[in-house]
């Protein structure tokens, strides 16, 4: 008589929220390297990575997307309906873990609906408590189980407040690393001059006008060097080809880090570019300019004095930032000189932004995650 096979044990389901390409991105990477360790049924929000690896898609990250304050007051009861399905869904499937990716505004107020039920939420990407709303910290003590930090200050904020916090390092060092395999040695140009004025239709209005103007000045008197912009999408290439491009500086079909990585200096807005300059050592100075609005309310809410990442790991000016009315040709000029020119000061950048560097972590952030969410959910 043939002995029966041991029946297989069903997969542990487990809901994922992401509501941003990045944290699609983000849970592709990690959610593939825990399939690797136990079997699992994902569920939830996010987009095609997700999908890709398997994760059964209940909503789809444009159906969470939000743009201001006057959009998320309009949405905010048909966000809290995909709130309520997301909990109905795992109360129907028996779900005990969820792995909250970045998002906070949506996943704060999720996991409290979450842990309602029993279940242990997970939170990927802290929010930036350090920066503005420390308030939040008391939301993550009681609904969030664990916090996985990008930057090690992060997770020494967590310790001081008894709240258990992992250090996975930034998930953007894998992508960085492979850009720089590919940028052959010696080929890092002495003439080209990024100009980063970022991937939102408002921010080009803002900085790529000046940009514009501060590169014909300094090239009249340094006609050797160049200028390249990357261009974040297709829409972002149209509007920046609206403005009248001279010869010497060119929209280029490629990412930020790819044309940091043959850079020799940059002029940089705001947001993941300044790690991408940190990450390559590319000298740079900041540069933000925001309504009147906008910018009175952030100075209002903001625990910091710096804007850029790199000043903001490192607790000091690494680089310098000009805000506002200091977003001119006049004053800024002389910096973009100092960043190029000036042999001594480039040394001492570089040597900052390779410390900023060490600190984002060794480019296995997604397998650090996965390891120790593993952990969590046996």
């Amino acid at each position: 008589m043939k002995s029966k096979k041991p029946a297989e044990k069903q997969p542990i389901p487990v809901l994922v929220v992401a509501g941003e390409i990045s944290g699609d991105n983000l849970g592709g990477w990690i959610l593939s390297e825990i399939k690797t360790l136990g079997n699992y049924s994902f569920f939830g929000t996010g987009g095609s990575a997700m999908e890709k690896v398997g994760v059964e898609i209940i909503f789809n990250l444009e159906e969470l997307a939000i743009v201001g304050i006057t959009e998320v007051i309009f949405k905010y009861p048909e966000l809290l309906k995909k709130m309520k399905t997301l909990v109905e869904q795992c109360v129907k499937r028996n779900a005990k873990h969820a792995i909250l990716i970045d998002f906070p505004g949506f996943n704060l107020k999720l996991a409290q609906k979450l842990s309602a039920e029993g279940i242990a939420c997970y939170q990927i990407s802290s929010p930036q408590i350090w920066g503005w709303r420390y308030g939040r910290i008391e939301k993550i003590r009681r609904y969030i189980k664990s916090v996985l930090c990008f930057y090690p200050f992060e997770k020494d904020i967590y310790d001081r407040e008894n709240i258990e916090a992992f250090y996975m390092g930034h998930p953007i060092v894998k992508t960085l690393q492979k850009i720089k395999t590919r940028t052959p040695k010696g080929k890092r140009t002495q003439k080209i001059i990024a100009l980063l004025p970022g991937s939102r239709k408002m921010e080009i209005k803002n900085l790529l006008p000046y940009m514009l103007e501060l590169a014909e000045k300094f090239h009249t008197d340094h006609p050797e060097y160049t200028f390249e912009i990357p261009a974040a999408s297709k829409q972002i290439a149209e509007l920046i080809k609206t403005y009248p491009l001279p010869d010497f500086i060119s929209l280029k079909d490629k990412s930020a880090a790819e044309i940091l990585s043959r850079s020799h200096a940059a002029v940089a807005c705001s947001g993941t570019v300044t790690l991408e300059c940190s990450y390559f050592k590319v000298p740079f100075f900041l540069v933000y300019k925001a309504s009147w609005l906008t910018y009175h309310i952030a100075k209002r809410l903001a625990q910091v004095k710096h804007l850029g990442m790199p000043n903001i790991i490192m607790g000091r000016e690494v680089t310098r930032e000009f805000w506002q009315q200091q977003v001119n040709v006049k004053t800024t000029l002389p910096e973009l000189k100092r960043i190029v020119l000036d042999n001594k000061a480039r040394v001492a950048i570089k040597q900052d932004l390779a410390e900023v560097a060490q600190k984002l972590g060794d480019g296995k952030a997604a397998a650090k995650a996965a390891r120790f969410i593993f952990k969590k959910l046996t």
